[in-house]
This record gives structure tokens, sequence and C-alpha cells, in this order.
């Protein structure tokens, strides 16, 4: 029994594009195509920045972020993950390969990107994402915490220590 939409389809795993850089100085961050939650929580974490990004530490960035990338809780100050997009590496079905960006030189590179924030996943794969991060400071207030905990066991150890 297949679980895909279209019995023609093709899954691509990208679980091993999972690289994230991040640019301290220009408060960017790149994710590769197959980074979750969890990873880009704490590398952007570790450099004192903040995202919109989703509560489910194993969702992953680039699927989210191509079909809406809404964060109910952070989106209310940051917006929505796609708003941070400074660039998208893409491969379009027929194998071509683009570096998309808001500012595309050519109209149609430029309507390929903001169709990819949206539809990408009809669209293309993305391989990897540049996102502009906002500073950590504007977190150092009340109100949720919300900390990527991948099981129950981490969660204890984190609640241990915080206390």
């Amino acid at each position: 029994t297949s679980t895909v939409a279209v019995a023609s389809a093709v899954v691509v795993d990208l679980q091993h594009l999972n690289s994230v850089s991040v640019d301290e100085e220009k408060m960017e961050v790149t994710a590769g195509g197959g980074v979750t939650f969890r990873s880009l929580a704490e590398a952007v974490g570790d450099a004192d920045g903040a995202l919109p990004i989703g509560t489910g530490d194993t969702v992953g960035v680039t699927g989210y972020l191509v079909n809406g990338g809404i964060s109910g809780y952070f989106g209310r100050r940051l917006g929505m993950l796609g708003q941070r997009v400074i660039e998208l590496t893409f491969v379009t079905a027929d194998g071509v390969i683009k570096i998309l960006s808001p500012s595309s030189s050519s109209d149609e590179d430029s309507t390929l990107f903001n169709s990819v924030l949206g539809a990408g996943s009809a669209l293309g794969i993305v391989t990897s994402v540049t996102l502009k991060m906002e500073s950590g400071s504007s977190f150092q207030s009340g109100g949720q915490v919300i900390v990527p905990c991948g099981t129950k066991d981490s969660a204890k150890r984190f609640a241990r220590l915080a206390l």
C-alpha cells in the first residue's frame, strides 16, 4: 500500500542534507534541506538569535517553510518563517539548480521564489535555505518558553537544570 498522493510520485529523502551554519555578524542561518527544527533551534539559540519556528522538534524546516511556515506563538512577534527567507537553493523538476532570492534578477526566478514559499513541495526540492534571524533579546522577557526536547527524559533533564 502506497502512502503517496499519486502512484507515479517520487519521494526524496533529504535527511543527509542536515548541515546548519550561522553567520552571527549578518544574523543569518543556512539550513540544509533535511534539517529539523531541533537542530535549527539549537544553532539559532547558540547564536543568541530567534526565528518564528514551529514547536515540533522533528518537523523538517524546508517542508514547513514551503508549505506555509506559520508559527502560532513566535509568529505574533516575528511574522511567518517565509518572510525571513534570504535565499533558497532549489532543484526544479527537470533537474535545474537555481539560487533564488527576493531580488532574483529574472522575472521567472522572482516568480518562482515567491511560488516556492507556499506551494514549493509541488514545484521542486529545496536543498538549502538561508534565513534572517532576529536578536534573541526580543525573547528575554516573561512568557512561554519552548525548548527543543526530543524525549521525555531530555525534557526532565532540562527542567531539573532550569529549576
